[in-house]
């Protein structure tokens, strides 16, 4: 799949990192959670909706004849 989408969609992704990290972190080493953590995860997935969104919406624009 990524092979198939373009650079800049897949970069994107790459800002889930901390957000996977956080979760590993408190699920298997047993961190305790802080709300800003949380705040910080929510902001990170809202941009990656909004970003991705927007890629996903240009790229099939791009693509109709």
């Amino acid at each position: 799949m990524i092979r198939e989408s373009e650079v800049n969609l897949a970069a994107l992704t790459i800002f889930l990192q901390p957000v996977f990290g956080l979760l590993i972190a408190s699920l298997w080493l047993g961190e305790s959670l802080h709300w800003g953590h949380l705040w910080g995860s929510a902001a990170i997935v809202i941009g990656l909706v909004i970003g991705l969104s927007r890629q996903i919406k240009s790229s099939t624009v791009a693509k109709s004849p």
